[in-house]
């Protein structure tokens, strides 16, 4: 019977489905967090295992014990105590977005390791055991391989002994208590860090144990497998409620079963059908989010304490004193008019089709600032509303005929109007719910609808989405075939999009919706139509991504499915969060970001192209301690900076005037200007060549202005911090030795091991080395300083990161043209300038904290108190909060 055939076929995939769902049950209940880079962890120890056992020939044991016992579980760790173990309080955006980025970069940080080509024929674990690698057990009429065996048996077993763990042993029970409130769970004498951990690691070792499992089923080890898989386990997940083991395994069982029925029964050469069987987990998914009353009603775990949690920052705008709001009311229209006419009169047509680019993924990205910035909620599925818009956009401009410009317009509403008819079911959902379910519309949407080719009949039609794998012809206006014209008319079109976001935020629906961020139950008191208000921001945010998907296929003059992978819209969530969701600001840094970072990383840099995908990690870090969004965090950071050192100085002045002596107080610029001589030095080095009269002439003086001051900033802080002062140089000495040791055999040496190659890297090697130390050990003196004389440091150890950081990109850079194509020139001139300005902040930063303590402590003023001021364009309560 066929049906047994398939039971036998789905079964063991359904295991693996199954184990994975269970770690993420797990991460969930002891966590909160819905670890959605369970499938990249899983893909981690498979690259491992399959290095290890076939490419490198190691024992099949010392494979297993290094991938699965070691490296599943150290990852698990590495993520709690580098990332998680903050978040244990956050929201449940900030954990979210942290999973996704992870999601994102971890694959491609493998890929660097074990290159991104598919690795075929992976070894199963049956030797383990003493029974043959191909060895095949037969009943009756069918075949079942020993692989298919080992995975139902490590399946069951792992599964029975969690259900014991979770019932009936302390660690079970202090695992599904941390979830509630770590903070009250210590009240009670729990050590909540160790049991948080020890559940990262336990799920860490399942999702090694399911990749090392799953590369045999599949016959391969390819990261997109393992990256779709958590959704195939979300929907297994789902169906336990995120809570019942047994039920877990039953989903995934079934899911497993249910598509290998789909691909025996329904025909292959089916556009509709080859959809239907990937597309099954999605579907499902999506199904049990909005039907299954346990999950659709169960709220998202919230922390009894997170009262006592300080308020969020304001919008950085706010924190500006009248002097900056005139600057700003100045410098913006003298900034707009310069980027148009830069685009129109100097850019090569290269350039500006790249800034349009980046001008069009605004528009995309505005539909994130809409919808989060909004409504508090995530959705994953903007890449599906902006391939709809794309698709309607080409077949009625290059098919039908019409206007391309009234044809974009009808794709943003027919864009519009499935984001409407989504949120009517979605609208019971909400938090981390919604997004899985709009991640399942979105692939769900780029398995079925996208293929659709005009082969397949559905319910009388012969739909035809884009055309085909060649896509679909999207011609721009009439008139704008230039990219200058075309630019304009981008350009334009932002405006009229970002004006009507600033209407909506601003008006009635806007306003519903913040009232509703804070409390659902209080808006719903005062007669607010919460319904009403999520359908509108729902559509209006698909439909700004239909717009820039139309936009999108102008521009590039023709569009297809490929454009729009859902997962490549999980990337844009990540980068817009990360860089600020509540401002149209976000979503312009947000564009401009995600376009010139590949061009200077992959293009004018020469870097891999994984390093692209690789920063969406690092922003998922930065987005845990800044969920405002780093862009605003730093801007925030700086009008801080500016606006108290404008008062010290002028405190200062009055008190020179009064003829009282300030020691150690110097104004900013005389330390900056001199050092930026300095920092230049690189940039005359690259373009006219290495001089030893111009380097005397340019970099002598300021480079001895330049020691002078840090020593006798050395000499202060550790006069007042009480730091042992053999300490300092001792490590000043180190960071010299090895920097000038890794300059020395690291670059040129091969090839003049004795001459001036060797020399002036050594140099260079000697002044990094120093740098990466000093700038770490003045803070921290600061810090010590602050903490004799009982006061807040204005300056700590983590300004130091961004320039040191820089420091060791520029090594890596330098290092890369050793061994691949150089740097395009363009590229390295960019990165030296943004070196610069770092440096140059950290030295201003230092600088006035010093001026800071110069002055006597009663008259030093706190920022502007900006609570009477918060009357900001979007509400300040961080997105997504239940408060």
């Amino acid at each position: 019977m066929d049906w047994v055939q398939f039971i036998i076929e789905g079964f063991p995939v359904g295991c693996v489905y199954a184990l994975v769902a269970v770690g993420l049950v797990l991460t969930y209940k002891t966590s909160g967090v819905f670890n959605l880079a369970f499938g990249a962890q899983a893909f981690v120890s498979a690259a491992v295992f399959y290095d290890l056992t076939t490419e490198k020939g190691w024992p099949l044991l010392a494979g297993f014990a290094v991938s699965v016992l070691l490296v599943g579980p150290l990852v698990g760790l590495l993520l709690d105590r580098l990332l998680f173990r903050y978040m244990r309080t956050a929201s449940w955006m900030v954990k979210l977005a942290s999973s996704l980025g992870l999601l994102v970069a971890i694959p491609e940080i493998v890929n660097i390791f074990y290159g991104s080509q598919s690795k075929f024929n992976p070894r199963n674990l049956a030797p383990l055991f003493g029974i043959e690698s191909d060895y095949v057990w037969r009943f009756s009429d069918y075949n079942v391989p020993i692989d298919k065996i080992v995975t139902v048996g490590f399946t069951l077993a792992i599964v029975a002994g969690l259900g014991v763990m979770f019932r009936y042993t302390a660690l079970g029970l202090q695992m599904r208590a941390v979830v509630e409130s770590p903070r009250m769970v210590e009240l009670a004498g729990v050590d909540s860090e160790k049991v948080s951990m020890s559940a990262w690691v336990l799920s860490s070792f399942l999702a090694g144990l399911a990749g090392v499992l799953l590369a045999p089923l599949f016959n391969s080890v390819v990261d997109s497998n393992y990256t779709l898989l958590i959704v195939a386990a979300s929907a297994a997940a789902a169906f336990g409620r995120l809570t019942s083991i047994p039920l877990t395994l039953a989903g995934g069982l079934l899911l497993g079963i249910g598509q290998r029925v789909i691909s025996g029964y329904l025909p292959l050469d089916s556009v509709f059908a080859q959809g239907i069987r990937p597309a099954l987990p999605f579907l499902l998914l999506f199904l049990l989010l909005i039907f299954l009353p346990a999950l659709y009603k169960k709220r998202e775990v919230g922390d009894p304490l997170r009262g006592v949690d300080p308020p969020p920052p304001a919008v950085a705008s706010e924190y500006k004193d009248e002097q900056l709001r005139k600057l700003s009311r100045i410098a913006f229209p003298i900034f707009i008019a310069g980027f148009i006419l830069l685009n129109l009169f100097v850019l090569s047509d290269l350039w500006v089709f790249r800034l349009t680019s980046g001008l069009v993924y605004a528009i995309i990205f505005l539909s994130i600032t809409v919808f989060t910035g909004l409504s508090g909620q995530v959705s994953l599925g903007q890449a599906a509303f902006a391939g709809i818009g794309a698709a309607m956009t080409g077949q009625l401009a290059s098919q039908a005929g019409l206007n391309v410009i009234i044809a974009m317009i009808l794709g943003a509403i027919v864009a519009g109007i499935v984001g409407g008819l989504l949120a009517i079911p979605a609208l019971r959902l909400g938090g981390i719910f919604l997004a899985i379910a709009t991640l399942a519309f979105g692939l769900a949407v780029e398995t079925i609808v996208f293929p659709l080719d005009g082969r397949d009949e559905i319910f009388g039609f012969h739909p035809n989405v884009f055309g085909g794998s060649l896509g679909v012809d999207v011609p721009r206006p009439g008139g704008l075939g230039g990219d200058q014209a075309f630019f304009l008319f981008v350009f334009a079109i932002f405006g009229i999009v970002s004006t009507l976001v600033i209407l909506v935020r601003n008006g009635t629906t806007g306003r519903f919706l913040g009232a509703m961020r804070g409390s659902e139950t209080a808006a719903a008191s005062i007669g607010i139509n919460a319904t009403k208000s999520r359908i509108i921001v729902f559509a209006f945010s698909a439909a700004v991504a239909g717009i820039g998907g139309g936009l999108y296929g102008m521009l590039n003059g023709r569009t297809s499915a490929l454009d729009w992978p859902a997962l490549l819209g999980v990337a844009w969530v990540v980068l817009v969060l990360t860089l600020g969701v509540r401002t149209i600001d976000g979503a312009v840094n947000a564009g401009m970001a995600f376009v010139l970072s590949r061009w200077l990383l992959t293009q004018a840099l020469n870097l891999p192209f994984e390093i692209f995908y690789i920063l969406f990690g690092y922003g998922a870090i930065t987005y845990a301690r800044h969920p405002e969004g780093v862009v605003d965090f730093q801007t925030r950071r700086s009008i801080e900076g500016q606006v108290r050192a404008r008062k010290n100085n002028a405190r200062a002045k009055e008190l020179m005037a009064a003829g009282q002596s300030l020691p150690g107080f110097r104004p900013t610029y005389t330390v900056v200007l001199p050092l930026l001589l300095v920092l230049l030095f690189p940039l005359y080095d690259y373009y006219f060549g290495w001089s030893l009269a111009a380097f005397i002439v340019l970099v002598g003086p300021p480079v001895v202005w330049a020691l002078l001051w840090a020593g006798r900033v050395t000499a202060e802080l550790w006069s007042h911090s009480g730091a042992p002062r053999g300490k300092g140089p001792l490590l000043l000495t180190a960071g010299a030795a090895v920097g000038a040791l890794g300059a020395i055999t690291g670059f040129g040496i091969e090839d003049d091991p004795l001459g001036l190659s060797s020399g002036r890297a050594a140099f260079v090697g000697v002044v990094g080395g120093l740098f990466v130390v000093a700038v770490f050990l003045a803070p921290l003196a600061l810090t010590r300083r602050a903490q004799r004389e009982g006061r807040d440091s204005p300056m700590t150890w983590q300004a130091s990161r961004a320039p040191a950081g820089f420091a060791v990109v520029g090594a890596y850079i330098w290092y890369r043209t050793t061994v691949a194509t150089p740097p395009e020139e363009l590229g390295l001139l960019l990165v030296t300038l943004v070196a610069l300005i770092v440096v140059l902040q950290w030295v201003g930063s230092m600088q006035a904290a010093l001026n800071e303590y110069a002055l006597p402590p009663a008259e030093i003023e706190e920022p502007p108190d900006v609570g009477e001021a918060r009357k900001v364009s979007m509400p300040a309560t961080p997105v997504g909060s239940s408060e």
